[in-house]
Order: C-alpha cells, then structure tokens, then sequence
C-alpha cells in the first residue's frame, strides 16, 4: 500500500515538472504572437500613415521634374530668339533690297509703272504692257513661291532695246523672262520689235 501511494505520488511530482516546463513555452508563444501581431499593426499603420506622405513627395518629384524640363525648355528658346535677334541685326538693311526684290504682295501696278520708267529712259516705245492672273498657290504645294504672268511688247532701235533688256535684269525687283524674242527690221528707220512674257514673284 505504501509502495503504491509512493509511485503515484512521484507521478504527481512528474505531472507537475511537466507542467512546469509547459507553462513557460505558452508563455513565450503568448510572447510571441503578441510581438507579431504588435508588428503586423506597427506595419498596417505605417503604411496608412506614411503612403499619403509618400505619393505627395512622388508628386512634388514629378513636378519638379517637369519644372526643371519646361525650364530648360525656356532657356533654349531664349538662346534661340537671342541668336535671331543678333543675325537679324546683321541683315537689317538687307532687308530692304531683299523687300524690293521679293515683295510681300504682288505689287502689279508697281512694277507696270517701273517697266514704263524703265522704257522712256532707253527711248522705248512700248506697244502693249498686260498682267495676268495672280498665282496665290501656297509655296509648299507648288514648290515656288507666289507669281503672276507679264508680257510687253517694245519697239524701237535694237540697241535701245539691248539697253531697254539690261535695265529690266538690273532691276531690284526679281523678274524671268520665259519667252524673249527681238525681230529686227532693216530699212530707213530700223526699227525692231522686242517680245517678252515672263514671271515676277512676292511672298504670299
């Protein structure tokens, strides 16, 4: 009787060491979970707290990337206008002698009255002075620039005519001469005939 109360009692004495090594591994796992679940919501509210945070300093990244783009932008086109602007300052009285030459718009009585100076100072007569039609078709469908059509017809002594012909290249005014023809005539008066149909341009 005794030796059996004495072997249920040092079970009772193992039970409890058992117990007693058990209760500390709960107490870490308890430890444990807490730690990660502490983590787990540290983590959660950083990321709601610092994702606003975050994406406003992406965006003022982008912005300042964007800034820094159109700035660069600016200060090139600066250089550029800068650039124009000295050139334009060397060709400034160029300007001018290039106006006259290609004019800004057609200028057909213009150049009708220049042609009449041109022929009563080499002593020219002329028997007709027409303008056709104006061409208004953009340069870069046609591959030209605007022009219409002249023609004239002069008579006179051919070496007026010579000199008639050489003021009307000399001219600042940008003239081609599509078809010239001289008829020369023998006789008292020699008398000759000059035809010309040729194009003049502007700018449009």
């Amino acid at each position: 009787m005794n030796i059996k109360n004495k072997i249920t009692l040092s079970e009772v004495i193992k039970d409890k060491n058992y117990l007693r090594t058990l209760l500390p591994k709960e107490k870490r796992t308890r430890e444990f979970t807490t730690l990660i679940f502490t983590l787990i919501a540290l983590a959660l509210f950083g990321i709601f707290a610092i994702s606003p945070t975050i994406s406003t300093i992406l965006s003022l990244q982008k912005q300042r990337d964007d800034s820094e783009f159109v700035l660069a932008q600016l200060q090139q086109k600066i250089k550029n206008i800068s650039s124009l602007q000295k050139n334009y300052a060397l060709i400034q009285t160029d300007v001018p002698v290039i106006l006259s030459a290609i004019p800004q718009t057609p200028g057909a009585p213009l150049l009708l009255a220049q042609i009449q100076s041109v022929a009563q100072s080499t002593s020219v007569k002329l028997t007709n002075l027409q303008v056709f039609a104006v061409e208004l078709t953009p340069l870069s469908a046609a591959g030209k620039a605007p022009s219409f059509t002249f023609s004239m017809t002069a008579q006179g002594p051919q070496q007026n005519l010579t000199q008639f012909l050489t003021a009307l290249s000399d001219m600042q005014r940008i003239l081609t001469f599509d078809v010239l023809a001289i008829n020369s005539t023998t006789g008292q008066n020699e008398q000759s005939s000059l035809t010309i149909r040729g194009s003049a341009y502007f700018v449009n």
